[in-house]
C-alpha cells in the first residue's frame, strides 16, 4: 500500500513539474516570436476582424483592417497599429452618427438593417513604407443603393509618420503634372464622359487625396462620381515614377 502512494506522489510530482516545463517553453516561444521572423524587405502583416451585430442602430458591420506583428522601431510598430485601427472606428462611428431613429423611418425602411463593412488592400509593405488602401461601404436602411468611398494611408516606418497628401501636392507644378497624366489616361477610354473627367481631375489637391505609393508607381482612385458615374465604380490609375519624377519616393521619404 505504501509503494502505491509513493508511486502516486511521484507521479503527481512530474506531472507538475513538465506542467511548469511546457508553460515556461510556451513563454520562451512568445517572448521568441519577433526573434524568429527572418529578416526581409517586406513587413509581415495579420488581419483583425471585427464582426457584430449592434442591435440599438440596426448595424451589421464587417471590418478587416491590417495590423503589423514586428518592426524594429517599436514606436513605429505602434503608430502604424494605431493609424490603421483608429480609421476603421472612426469610419464606423462616424457612420453610426448619421443613422437617423427608427421612429423618423417609414414602415419600409424599419424592416431592413443598416450596413458597415471595410475592405483593404495592401499596395505596398516594404520594410521603409507601408500604403494601404481602405475600401469603405456603407449603406442606410432604405437607401436607393449603398455608398463606396476609399481611404488611403501612406506610412513612413523609419519616421513613424503618416505621409498626407500635401507632402506630395504642395508643389503645384507637381500637382499639376499628375492631373494632366490622370486625365490623359482616363480620357483613353472612349467610354468615358470627358466633362466629368476634367472636373474630376482638377489640379486641387482635395481631388488627389487618395493616393497609394506603391513600388513602381503612384496609384491614384478616384471615389464613385468623381470621374464617372456611380455605375462605374471607383476607378484608379497609376503612374508610373519614371513618368513623374524617378526619385519620388525617396524625395518624401527623405524630406
Amino acid at each position: 500500500m505504501k509503494y502505491i502512494l509513493c508511486l502516486i506522489l511521484l507521479i503527481f510530482v512530474y506531472s507538475c513539474t513538465e506542467t511548469k516545463r511546457q508553460a515556461k517553453n510556451e513563454t520562451v516561444s512568445m517572448d521568441s516570436l519577433a526573434a524568429s521572423i527572418p529578416k526581409s524587405d517586406t513587413i509581415t502583416l495579420i488581419n483583425k476582424e471585427i464582426k457584430e451585430y449592434l442591435e440599438a442602430k440596426r448595424l451589421e458591420v464587417d471590418i478587416n483592417y491590417p495590423q503589423l506583428i514586428y518592426y524594429p522601431i517599436k514606436e513605429s510598430m505602434q503608430m502604424f497599429n494605431s493609424i490603421m485601427k483608429y480609421h476603421a472606428d472612426n469610419t464606423k462611428n462616424l457612420f453610426m452618427m448619421e443613422i437617423p431613429p427608427l421612429e423618423e423611418l417609414d414602415d419600409e425602411a424599419r424592416e431592413l438593417k443598416n450596413e458597415f463593412s471595410i475592405d483593404y488592400q495592401v499596395i505596398n509593405n516594404s520594410e521603409s513604407l507601408a500604403s494601404i488602401l481602405y475600401e469603405v461601404m456603407q449603406y442606410g436602411a432604405g437607401a436607393a443603393h449603398g455608398l463606396y468611398y476609399n481611404i488611403t494611408l501612406n506610412i513612413d516606418l523609419h519616421r513613424g509618420e503618416l505621409i498626407e497628401d500635401y507632402d506630395l501636392f504642395a508643389d503645384t507644378l507637381f500637382l499639376t503634372k499628375v492631373s494632366d497624366l490622370t486625365r490623359k489616361e482616363l480620357l483613353k477610354n472612349p467610354e468615358s464622359d470627358s466633362a466629368w473627367v476634367v472636373s474630376g481631375t482638377q489640379p486641387l489637391i482635395e481631388n488627389f487625396r487618395n493616393f497609394n505609393l506603391a513600388k513602381d508607381s503612384l496609384i491614384i482612385t478616384f471615389d464613385p462620381y468623381q470621374v464617372g458615374p456611380f455605375s462605374d465604380g471607383s476607378v484608379r490609375v497609376a503612374l508610373s515614377y519614371k513618368k513623374l519624377d524617378a526619385t519620388l519616393p525617396n524625395r518624401i521619404l527623405n524630406k
